[in-house]
């Protein structure tokens, strides 16, 4: 049986619930601001914990789950302040144009973007920077990661010193779906100015980590969030080399007049990425066309002799591996073979 959620008291006038994300409240006498606002589905049981009236929502970056039960009704009593940084996943034009290009590079930037525009939102929170929201004192930290914008507060309530991080960290040292640090096609960068926020969060006090999933951390925070810092690096460096301290070894390549290179009797490597595999019975295979490179498959074509391109395949779905399938399908009639996920 599904368990019904629960306000659950942390501190006093601290409470959490939780949500899509956890949904943090600092109550002041029957007033109340939020922290991440999840589905709404806290909103209608306030009275259970006293709380008459919501004032402020802050958002610790923008992604949908943090925010989506925000669209459900534009006539609302409360302020919306949101990271400056992620202006661009929340207002009307900016987001628009991440939708229209949000497959330009085969690797979107954002993977959990909102879909809609927050229209009243307030985009005043930056790192390094101090705001008075209702009764209580935002310090913001730039931690970077599951989008470029997020930040973590530092809050000081009813004497206990609480830092807000949002998926910056999870508790046990880990982090809630890392895939969110995959900025690019292939480069470190998100990973690198993750580490880099939490290295700043780091040195700065705190009683209680609040985390938007996962279970608060209030045993030794700062050790959770050097564990994730130690990973991080960790995954750094498994991602810049194939294979970590192991010798390069490189295969002695057959060039080609066509500019192609023959790897065994049957395979060829032509371009940057791509890929033909031939068969004794006349058919070839392509794996990775690249629509930059593409033009040199029927000039490798013309020089091995006759062949019948009867199928193309794709290692991943990144552009400069894939972005000549329609290219062959359409040119040669051959089969397009993909797994279904």
């Amino acid at each position: 049986m599904k368990q019904t959620a629960e306000w659950r008291q942390l501190a006093p006038d601290l409470y959490l619930f939780p949500d899509a994300c956890n949904v943090y409240l600092l109550r002041d006498e029957d007033r109340a601001l939020v922290v991440d606002f999840g589905s709404g589905a806290w909103h209608s049981r306030l009275e259970e914990i006293g709380v008459k009236q919501i004032d402020h929502v802050v958002l610790t970056h923008a992604h949908r789950d943090q925010l989506y039960g925000l669209y459900r009704s534009s006539d609302h009593p409360y302020t919306i302040h949101a990271p400056a940084g992620d202006g661009s996943l929340l207002r009307p034009p900016d987001l628009a144009h991440f939708w229209k290009e949000y497959q330009a590079n085969g690797c979107p930037t954002c993977y959990a973007a909102p879909r809609l525009p927050l229209d009243d939102v307030r985009l005043d929170l930056a790192g390094d920077t101090e705001t008075l929201v209702g009764p209580a004192r935002f310090c913001a930290i730039a931690t970077p990661g599951h989008t470029p914008g997020a930040l973590t507060y530092l809050v000081e309530w009813r004497g206990r010193h609480l830092a807000f991080c949002g998926d910056a960290t999870h508790s046990g040292g880990k982090l809630h779906q890392l895939y969110h640090l995959e900025w690019d096609h292939w480069t470190p960068s998100g990973c690198l100015a993750a580490w880099h926020g939490l290295e700043r969060l780091s040195y700065c006090h705190f009683d209680l980590l609040l985390p938007s999933h996962g279970p608060i951390v209030d045993h030794r925070p700062r050790t959770c969030v050097r564990q994730v810092q130690k990973r991080l690096l960790d995954l750094i460096s498994a991602k810049g080399s194939v294979c970590a301290g192991a010798k390069s070894t490189w295969l002695d390549l057959e060039r080609l007049a066509c500019g192609a290179r023959r790897i065994l009797p049957h395979l060829y490597h032509f371009g940057s990425n791509s890929f033909l595999l031939a068969s004794d019975s006349g058919e070839g295979l392509v794996v990775d066309p690249q629509l930059a490179d593409i033009d040199q498959l029927p000039i490798l074509l013309q020089e091995i002799g006759p062949l019948r391109i009867t199928a193309g395949i794709a290692s991943h779905y990144h552009m400069d591996h894939s972005d000549g399938l329609d290219f062959i399908r359409r040119e040669y009639g051959a089969r397009i073979w993909l797994p279904p996920w």
